[in-house]
């Protein structure tokens, strides 16, 4: 969510001027010029956590809490699951350019609150962490889905499938660029 920061602050700039010049199909391109974007930074960023696993397992597993192997299903898992939350950067940063909030924090509550209810009954039937991990990226994959379910309502029929159009890249790498440097920095640091 950090690194998708800076283009998603661009993006919702721009669809919020397109939508208030009436320019719809041009506010699609947007959205799907960042859907691009997030899931290029985040199958980057999966690759990274996938092929740093085993390294990361080895020390997690020296405290003896829980085996290496589950360590690495368990990071990887979480690798992928950082390509839902860019998914979901860009529904929810759409709905906020659209000032619309409400449907979206509730389904970003309603989400949060089940993958804590289902950790919680995991854990409870005694399940480790992959299965809590598992319930997660359910729940987190619902989530996408209903943000942008929601999007209809805004565009219509309109394709949001992922595509880099170079001019809304360019408009969104622009001033979005600085903002992500500062948040990959952050986190690196």
């Amino acid at each position: 969510g950090i690194l998708a920061s800076g283009f998603c602050d661009a993006a919702m700039q721009r669809i919020a001027r397109l939508c208030g010049a009436e320019k719809i199909g041009t506010a699609a391109g947007t959205v799907r010029t960042l859907l691009a974007i997030n899931l290029t930074l985040g199958m980057v960023l999966a690759a990274v956590v996938w092929f740093a696993a085993p390294v990361a397992a080895n020390h997690m597993a020296a405290y003896h809490v829980t085996s290496a192997k589950e360590s690495v299903y368990s990071l990887r898992m979480s690798g992928g699951w950082i390509l839902l939350r860019g998914l979901e950067s860009a529904g929810v940063i759409t709905h906020r350019a659209f000032e619309e909030y409400r449907e979206s924090v509730q389904i970003s509550v309603a989400a949060r609150l089940l993958t804590l209810a289902s950790a919680a009954v995991l854990a409870t039937l005694g399940h480790r962490v992959p299965a809590i991990l598992v319930a997660t990226g359910a729940a987190l994959a619902l989530g996408v889905f209903l943000q942008f379910r929601g999007l209809r309502n805004h565009f219509g029929p309109v394709s949001l499938w992922p595509t880099l159009d170079r001019e809304e890249l360019r408009l969104l790498v622009r001033p979005g660029m600085f903002v992500w440097i500062q948040s990959a920095c952050g986190v690196t640091f």
